[in-house]
């Protein structure tokens, strides 16, 4: 039977007013992001200053741009999702890169605050506008179209920013955010982070618009966030860098090329050059960077604390991404984008990022962490836009934002901009191992005593028409004999020592292996027995093997350096916040509800030695340490710092809170099996001290690498505190 079409027409799409909410809510997402969208939208009014004034319960934006007329405002403000700026690449009087596109920034006062008063006197105009917008009231109507606002037009003219007698003013009140004293101080300092701390390779470059314009944050009297105060101290911070890293890329679909340059505190200066991508076409333009390194460690001088410093930077260091003047929330020291802390993780010590030329021994052990770096790294993705390609544009590799406002579009473009940087944070790392090495090549005695021995004989040669040839030939065979027994001194020495580290590690492992092993085994052989019962416990023991998983990798930890080659064999200084940081990690596995803590200055270096060999020391000590602690019951807590003793000594404290020491009979705990109480007999089952061996074998390899190993005076706070000095 044929159906009758009874009525026949189009259906129009609607919008539901709370869409309103919506969009603030999911765009916008944070204070700090929303304001952020009002600063922007100033730059993009060719504004010269923007001041943001907190009160008790009121945000005012004002700036010195060229305003709007009721028919932009009614044009562009009122209509949620006009995107006249992706047409519009530059404002229109100082020709700045625009930052908006999306059309949504004005949502960023919705989800700020209920009600909005806006003042607006356009450059050149004679009338001022005025508009009061109640979101609750325009959320409640059914559809968008239905909501409104209200507007005057008066001959009554407003001053704006810098007096100007045009520009822009939003006033927010009604806040929806609980604000006291110290999430307005927490608000504003992240405002104030809106703009670059420092240039680099930016300032030479387009990318910085920003000279001209400025941010100032003010507070009422009774909302003192103390900002100034804020602002000295990282000014003052962000100028105690130890090096620096700058890049550049410079029309790179054209060349493929960045350029970088290494500076250190000392003068050095390093400059290299890369292609962008090896294998494909550059998806970037133009790019700048400069990254600061820190010691957050020693003295600041009178400006700032050392204290304050590392406070700074652990909220607000990292590596930031900015578009054109304006930072984008995502990067920072939350968000390890670059794979910094990653590699850190993994222990590499090789780049995958540089020539193989440029390989040094252990080069990536000098990646600075994300906690003493503060970096900037600069693009402009509406320039991006303007210079990429239509096959890129089709396909979306070039530099864009998100939706959501907050980061780059993770693609080809992106991926080639991560690289680029942390290639360059790579070759700081390389040039910075390599400045180790050439130091310590010139802090070792000029001539061994074999080359000593050399020496002398060719001095006897000088003479040896002068000396009668009996006293000659005695001499000079006195001296082959003593070169010789030196060469093989030196090989059997070296030997000797190189063993002692493997076997520190290996012997504890050992026994540790072999108990955890039995130890695994019973626990599946109890899984087994599980999974042959009823399926009910099926699940119970799943968990309970990828538990077994867990253990046993992290047991294996200890065993990783005895089979890298470099590890047991490579001499050389080594970090030793860098040292400690792997043996602490390595035996996470016996550290149970043990809180260890750490004060080292990341330019404080262990005397010349293997990995493995050192690794033996500390993990020897540690173990003392947690055995130590096993009849304790308050906090179990151990504390590891360094420090220089005058120029030419350094040391290492290892504190614990355990049973304590007798600081008069010390010396007898380094004989061989000498050892202090009772240890039970599953830790030493477990490989966890109890032999007597391992203070001996410590004492050993540190007098080998010319150190000094004694209990000294507890910490304050702790009851044993072992250390390591050496002659710098």
């Amino acid at each position: 039977m044929k159906n009758l079409v009874e009525k026949r027409g189009k259906l129009l799409f609607t919008v539901d007013s709370a869409l309103l909410r919506e969009l603030g809510e999911r765009l916008v997402g944070k204070a700090h992001i929303a304001l952020a969208e009002l600063v922007k939208n100033s730059f993009d009014a060719d504004a010269t200053k923007c001041t943001i004034t907190f009160r008790a319960n009121e945000i005012e934006i004002v700036d010195d741009g060229h305003g709007m007329t009721l028919q932009e405002f009614e044009r562009f403000w009122m209509r949620v999702g006009t995107t006249h700026k992706a047409g519009e690449v530059y404002s229109r009087t100082l020709r700045r890169p625009l930052t908006g596109s999306k059309g949504v920034g004005r949502l960023a006062v919705q989800f700020l605050a209920n009600k909005v008063e806006i003042q607006s006197t356009a450059a050149g105009g004679n009338l001022s506008l005025n508009v009061k917008v109640d979101w609750n009231d325009a959320v409640h109507h059914e559809f968008i179209t239905e909501a409104s606002a209200d507007f005057e037009l008066t001959s009554s003219l407003s001053s704006y920013a810098n007096d100007s007698p045009h520009g822009f003013r939003v006033i927010l009140s009604g806040l929806r955010q609980d604000w006291d004293n110290q999430s307005l101080k927490g608000l504003a300092q992240e405002v104030w982070t809106l703009k670059a701390p420092f240039d680099g390779f930016a300032g030479k470059g387009n990318l910085d618009q920003s000279h001209n314009f400025n941010i100032e944050i003010e507070s009422s009297e009774d909302t003192d966030l103390e900002l100034s105060s804020f602002s000295q101290q990282a000014s003052a911070a962000i100028e105690q860098w130890i090096a620096k890293i700058e890049g550049v890329i410079e029309r790179g679909r054209k060349n493929n090329k960045q350029r970088v340059k290494i500076t250190f505190q000392d003068g050095k200066v390093f400059e290299e050059s890369f292609y962008v991508s090896e294998n494909e076409n550059c998806q970037i333009d133009s790019a700048t960077w400069e990254i600061r390194i820190f010691n957050l460690s020693g003295h600041y001088g009178s400006k700032i604390k050392v204290g304050d410093a590392r406070k700074y930077f652990s909220e607000f260091g990292g590596v930031h991404v900015y578009d054109g003047p304006f930072r984008l929330p995502y990067y920072g020291i939350e968000q390890d984008w670059l794979g910094i802390e990653l590699d850190h993780s993994h222990r590499k010590v090789r780049s995958a990022l540089l020539p193989s030329h440029f390989h040094v021994e252990r080069a990536l052990n000098d990646l600075p962490t994300q906690g003493r770096i503060l970096g900037v790294v600069r693009i402009n993705t509406g320039s991006e836009h303007q210079h990429a390609s239509p096959r890129a544009i089709k396909s979306g590799d070039y530099l864009k934002i998100q939706v959501t406002r907050d980061r780059l579009q993770i693609n080809k473009a992106y991926d080639q901009l991560k690289n680029a940087v942390r290639r360059s944070v790579d070759l700081y790392a390389v040039f910075s191992m390599r400045q180790r090495h050439e130091n310590a090549r010139r802090e070792r005695p000029e001539l061994s005593p074999v080359s000593q021995a050399v020496g002398l004989q060719g001095l006897l040669s000088e003479y040896k028409n002068e000396i009668p040839k009996r006293v000659y030939n005695e001499v000079s065979a006195a001296i082959e004999t003593f070169t010789s027994s030196v060469e093989k001194e030196q090989v059997y020495s070296d030997s000797i020592t190189s063993l002692l580290g493997p076997l520190a590690t290996a012997g504890m492992s050992a026994l540790a292996l072999e108990h955890e092993t039995s130890r695994q085994l019973s626990i599946l052989e109890r899984i087994a027995k599980n999974l042959s019962g009823s399926g009910i416990r099926a699940e119970e023991s799943a968990k309970e093997i990828r538990k077994w998983i867990l253990d046993f990798k992290s047991m294996r930890r200890v065993f990783e350096p005895l089979a890298n080659q470099e590890d047991r064999e490579t001499i050389k200084p080594l970090r030793a916040a860098r040292v400690i940081d792997i043996v602490i990690d390595s035996l996470q596995h016996f550290m149970n509800s043990t809180t260890v803590t750490q004060d080292i200055p990341t330019n404080i270096l262990l005397p010349a030695a293997t990995f493995v060999e050192w690794q033996g020391i500390f993990q020897n000590v540690f173990t003392n340490a947690l055995n130590a602690m096993l009849a304790v019951k308050q906090v179990r807590k151990i504390h590891v710092d360094a420090g220089y003793r005058g120029k030419n000594r350094a040391w290492v404290h290892i504190s614990d809170s355990g049973s304590g020491v007798d600081l008069s009979d010390t010396e007898t705990l380094f004989e061989p099996f000498r050892r202090k109480g009772d240890i039970p007999e599953q830790r030493r089952a477990m490989g966890l001290g109890g032999h007597g061996l391992g203070l001996t074998i410590v004492q050993m390899i540190a007098e080998s690498r010319g150190c000094s190993v004694r209990f000294v005076e507890p910490a304050q706070g702790f009851n044993t505190t072992f250390e390591i000095e050496w002659r710098i």
